[in-house]
């Protein structure tokens, strides 16, 4: 169960994106192409932040691997309600990917310890189906979150979504 919550905390990173184009371009007077870029440079730094990840699982454990990805991404969305310029969009998108890569990765080593290698791809299956299922989530709170308070709460409901995700996650998978 503390797998798939990951995954589901990993929606509110990856689905939640295009619910903050209008409003974060208009303020900020950015091309929506150029805000864009965020999710390809949280994409990039997800998949270094996981090489990265994996190698010190063995030695930090999950359950730290965990936390780094819950405080790294929570702040990330701190920095995000903040934003006045396009480098700060860019710099909270590397952020955010960098550390969501010690959410993401965790989820693999526990169902490889924790279930027989003959129920692996099934465990690991329902896992990543958190993903669908944070983003069904994020699709019924962000967009009316941004159209009725602002986007820059967007972003500190999201952080606080995440945290809250994450931190009840580590408990269970500890």
């Amino acid at each position: 169960m503390g797998a798939v919550m990951l995954m589901i905390s990993s929606a509110v990173v990856s689905n939640s994106t295009s619910y903050f184009i209008t409003s974060v371009t208009e303020e900020l007077n950015i091309s929506r192409a150029a805000f864009s870029v965020y999710y390809t440079i949280i994409s990039i730094t997800t998949a270094i932040g996981s090489v990265l990840c994996g190698t010190l699982i063995p030695k930090l454990g999950n359950r730290k691997a965990f936390l780094v990805g819950t405080v790294g991404v929570t702040i990330g969305f701190l920095i995000m309600s903040r934003l006045t310029s396009l480098t700060m969009v860019y710099a909270g998108a590397a952020f955010i990917g960098f550390c969501q890569a010690f959410i993401v990765v965790p989820p693999v080593s526990v169902v490889n310890t924790w279930f027989p290698k003959e129920h692996n791809g099934l465990v690991m299956g329902l896992t990543m189906a958190g993903t669908g299922m944070g983003g069904v989530v994020m699709a019924q709170v962000m967009p009316r979150v941004v159209a009725n308070v602002s986007w820059r709460t967007g972003y500190l409901v999201s952080a606080v979504m995440f945290c809250v995700l994450t931190l009840v996650a580590n408990a269970l998978c500890g």
